[in-house]
């Protein structure tokens, strides 16, 4: 028979995974506060307002005096209790002042440790170790498992199968047998309260999946963030006339190094308009060229900001529909593509005939007046 715990076992349980998590981050709370008073030539007032605040802290269970009558019994199984401690723990992430990493992404990269040395030794065995100039198929298999989104991806599994499981043991307990009790008004109330339990236990598993599924998507979100490249005017030379007509983007010059990777975004003012258009060097060596808008997504007015594109990683990302697209797929038309704008690279320079950027952003203002965009 289930047992469930008393108030005052979970208490104590409390307390005590309450004085090891603090005990743990003491040291590193400690050496926070000792640098800010240096960095702030405090030796005083830090260390004061450090204490200050924690005994506001304190005070705060002066506050919920109040709630001592409920009973967390009712909401937490021993389970559930060490589920919400592990949450906290992975929602904190510790002293992020002093520590290098998240703790979400220093388990992941210890997760990619172990899964390299599994593959090694897998490889060794099977004398497919990798060759410096040939590629086999199991080879990419290897360096598939070994890479960072594998690794992440077992960490998901990872940490979100214990809330799923204490939610699955939760809900998954067979209702009561009440052919024993007579009255049809107790049998209605022995499995109301049976169901009441379960919402009620099953109530922080659930919210510790969420909380977790948040945590790991704002990590995600902090290692890669979305480069918005700011656009940077540019005209015509007009003081030569073999360039006329033509904008050059020297590759390395003072518009940056285009052979980086990294998203380059330009301006062209066309008489009261602004044509933006942008540039980046694929992964597979070659340069991509494209408006700086889709042929799919057209925000409306009042989101502007969400027009165009930016850069994840070797990825661009449409502003509005949040589509990650490869890089290497710059210069191919349809889907979120980036329209394909013509050019041509001479001596290191990118060279783009204003005639033909009017033209193909013409056809893409054309494009949003017939109502094909989203």
């Amino acid at each position: 028979d289930y047992a469930p715990p008393t108030k005052k076992d979970l208490g104590l349980s409390l307390f005590v995974l309450g004085l090891v998590i603090t005990v743990f981050d003491a040291r590193l709370t400690g050496l926070s506060v000792h640098e800010s008073a240096l960095i702030l030539d405090s030796s005083f007032a830090t260390p004061a307002l450090a204490l200050l605040g924690a005994g506001l802290g304190f005070t705060a269970l002066l506050a919920i005096r109040p709630l001592k009558r409920l009973r967390p019994e009712r909401l937490f199984t021993p389970a559930a209790l060490v589920l919400a401690a592990a949450t906290l723990r992975i929602l904190t992430g510790g002293i992020e002042a002093t520590e290098e990493v998240h703790t979400i992404e220093a388990l992941r990269i210890g997760l990619q440790g172990v899964l390299t040395g599994i593959s090694s030794q897998i490889r060794d065995a099977l004398m497919l170790a990798p060759h410096e100039f040939i590629e086999t198929g199991g080879g990419r298999v290897f360096d598939f498992l070994i890479g960072q989104r594998m690794s992440f991806t077992v960490l998901v599994l990872l940490l979100t199968a214990p809330p799923v499981m204490v939610l699955m043991s939760v809900v998954s307990r067979p209702d009561p047998d009440v052919s024993g009790i007579q009255k049809a008004a107790e049998r209605r109330l022995t499995l109301s309260l049976f169901r009441t339990d379960i919402i009620l236990k099953g109530a922080p598993p659930l919210i510790c999946f969420f909380l977790v599924l948040g945590a790991l998507h704002f990590v995600t979100a902090s290692l890669n963030p979305l480069n918005e490249a700011r656009p940077v005017f540019i005209e015509e030379d007009k003081e030569d006339e073999a360039r006329a007509g033509v904008l050059i983007i020297p590759v390395s010059g003072p518009y940056g190094e285009l052979s980086d990777g990294v998203l380059r975004k330009f301006s062209f003012r066309y008489g009261n308009r602004v044509i933006r258009f942008m540039a980046l060097m694929k992964p597979n060596g070659t340069l991509g060229v494209g408006l700086d808008e889709c042929a799919v997504c057209s925000p409306p007015q009042w989101n502007e900001k969400a027009s165009g594109y930016a850069q994840r990683g070797d990825h661009l990302v449409c502003k509005y529909c949040m589509t990650p697209i490869p890089a290497n797929s710059v210069n191919k038309p349809g889907g979120c593509n980036p329209i394909p704008l013509p050019f041509v690279l001479v001596d290191e320079r990118l060279e783009i005939e204003t005639a033909e950027l009017i033209r193909v952003w013409r056809g893409a203002q054309k494009l949003e007046k017939k109502g094909t965009h989203l």
